[in-house]
């Protein structure tokens, strides 16, 4: 750069501006967003916390909650990142469908007794 100069040499025009704005403002941003949410929720859930030892005895809930934070994501990509918002309902059925049977499979085995 030169001395006295500006860093960009003319001025970003206006419908760059608009473009990047009409970016931020589509379905697939909003559901980005709620992955990376969702995403440090889970992080923050996986931490130790320094919590006492009665309090941890059972990290049964915070693993189901982490499962089902999962499915969530799951579902938030199927529709947003795999198109499946805009197809017919009958694919929206079976994908639904999919999730929440494999998600009620997980958690039914986990928290099943062990013999």
């Amino acid at each position: 750069m030169a001395h006295g100069r500006f860093t960009v040499d003319r001025a970003i025009p206006t419908f760059v501006f608009n473009e990047m704005m009409s970016l931020f403002l589509k379905p697939v941003s909003a559901a980005w967003l709620l992955l990376m949410l969702a995403t440090c929720l889970s992080w923050w859930l996986g931490q130790d916390h320094d919590l006492s030892a009665p309090q941890t005895s059972d990290y049964r809930l915070i693993s189901s909650g982490l499962i089902l934070i999962a499915f969530i994501k799951v579902r938030i990509v199927i529709f947003y990142f795999m198109e499946v918002r805009q197809a017919p309902l009958a694919l929206k059925l079976v994908c639904d469908t999919w999730v929440l049977l494999v998600c009620g499979a997980i958690l039914y085995l986990y928290w099943m007794p062990h013999f």
